[in-house]
């Protein structure tokens, strides 16, 4: 199976998991409850199925393999790998401007800012 389409069954199972427990939880709610939780439904939902998957990724590990099948669709991992030098996609993409990872300073440019000059501030 593609990479592709274990990191799209990873992703879609665990979704229908978190969904379906956001479901059971609402039943037993009591009417009072229900009704203030059916204004925030989609909200509640997706924190239902944020807090499943990290519980389940969390608990990954620590499971046998058959359940990890059950609960992700799929028991392998996709591989992330570096495109190949031929492909389209850059192999290191420029840094976003809420990157981490901070430019080489530029230590021409910290002179002229400094008030230095090229010429190490001799004047």
């Amino acid at each position: 199976m593609s990479d592709r389409i274990v990191s799209l069954i990873r992703t879609v199972i665990p979704v229908w998991w978190g969904s379906l427990l956001a479901w059971l939880v609402g039943l037993g709610l009591p009417d009072g409850v229900a009704e203030v939780a059916a204004d925030l439904g989609p909200l509640l939902v997706g924190l239902t199925i944020a807090g499943w998957y990290a519980v389940a990724r969390w608990l990954e590990s620590r499971l046998p393999r058959w359940l990890v099948r059950l609960l992700f669709g799929s028991s392998s991992t996709p591989s992330y790998a570096a495109p190949s030098a031929g492909s389209a996609t850059p192999a290191s993409p420029a840094p976003s401007a809420g990157s981490a990872t901070p430019a080489a300073p530029d230590p021409a440019a910290e002179q002229a800012r400094d008030g230095r000059g090229g010429d190490g501030g001799a004047a």
